[in-house]
C-alpha cells in the first residue's frame, strides 16, 4: 500500500493513518485528544490557501463535530494510505 505524508492528501481525499511520528510525547498526546491515531480513517475537508491550514474529519460521516484543524507542522507527522474513492 503507498503512503504519504499528510499535506500531500488533496481537499476531498480520504485517507487511513498508517502510522504517527512517536518522537514528541506532546505531539502524540495532541494527536490522542484529535482522535488521530493509526488506522482511523480521515478525509480532508479543506486547505486554507494562505497558510496551508489543514481541516481534518475523522471518519467518514458527514458530521462536522468531527472536523479539526492541524498545522503543517503537525500533518507532516501523520504518515497516511489514500483511499480509493469508488
Amino acid at each position: 500500500r503507498d503512503t504519504e505524508f499528510l499535506p500531500k492528501l488533496a481537499e476531498g481525499d480520504s485517507a487511513v493513518i498508517v502510522e504517527v511520528s512517536d518522537h514528541d510525547t506532546d505531539l502524540l498526546r495532541y494527536l490522542g485528544k484529535l482522535q488521530l491515531y493509526p488506522q482511523t480513517i480521515i478525509r480532508i475537508i479543506s486547505i486554507a490557501p494562505f497558510d496551508q491550514l489543514i481541516t481534518v474529519r475523522v471518519g467518514l460521516s458527514d458530521d462536522a463535530t468531527n472536523d479539526f484543524v492541524i498545522g503543517q507542522k503537525v500533518a507532516s507527522s501523520i504518515l497516511v494510505s489514500k483511499v480509493k474513492e469508488d
